[in-house]
């Protein structure tokens, strides 16, 4: 994907193109990031453990180091505003999350952190959203998602994030314009 193509339109992908041009951004990713990370789990979507030295990625707002060179933005540290929705597995529900997502153009992402919560980044072409699991949460292709959302200030957010999931798992997110590879 050649980004000088395509307009930049999510705070996400601004920030991710910024740190890929960063040069102490850079230095941090030849220092700490670990080689290959490690798979785990067996489902349809790749799951990869947070490695100790991703931690250091914090300072960054990421959870863990990505390559520069990548064009898929990175998983982004919860606490970042505006990136991720605390959600949790629920028997309840007629279609599984990651069922629905497979039949839409999306990339499904996921981060064991080292604190046993998952991390799930779901991206479109336009769009993207990370979902945060409490610890011991076991998420697969059968797992029925409930989202967690407060009462407070930062609903509107909240319910922004919760539109865009609703758009990319039925296939509404925004087209992008001519993306090359």
């Amino acid at each position: 994907m050649n980004i000088q193509n395509y307009s930049l339109t999510t705070p996400s992908q601004i920030a991710w193109a910024y740190l890929q041009r960063n040069r102490n951004y850079q230095k941090d990713v030849c220092c700490h990031m670990t080689k290959k990370h490690t798979n785990v789990g067996s489902n349809s979507f790749p799951c990869i453990q947070q490695a100790k030295s991703d931690l250091r990625a914090r300072k960054w707002g990421l959870l863990t180091f990505a390559n520069p060179r990548q064009d898929t933005p990175p998983l982004w540290h919860p606490d970042m505003r505006d990136t991720t929705i605390p959600a949790e597995t629920t028997d309840t529900g007629k279609a599984p999350l990651i069922s629905m997502l497979r039949n839409v153009d999306t990339v499904v992402q996921s981060l064991c952190l080292l604190d046993e919560r998952q991390c799930l980044k779901i991206t479109s072409n336009t769009s993207e959203v990370q979902l945060i699991f409490p610890p011991g949460t076991t998420l697969d292709e059968h797992s029925n998602v409930s989202l967690n959302l407060s009462f407070d200030l930062d609903l509107p957010s909240q319910i922004k994030k919760v539109k865009t999931l609703w758009d990319i798992s039925h296939g509404k997110a925004k087209k992008m314009s001519a993306i090359t590879s």
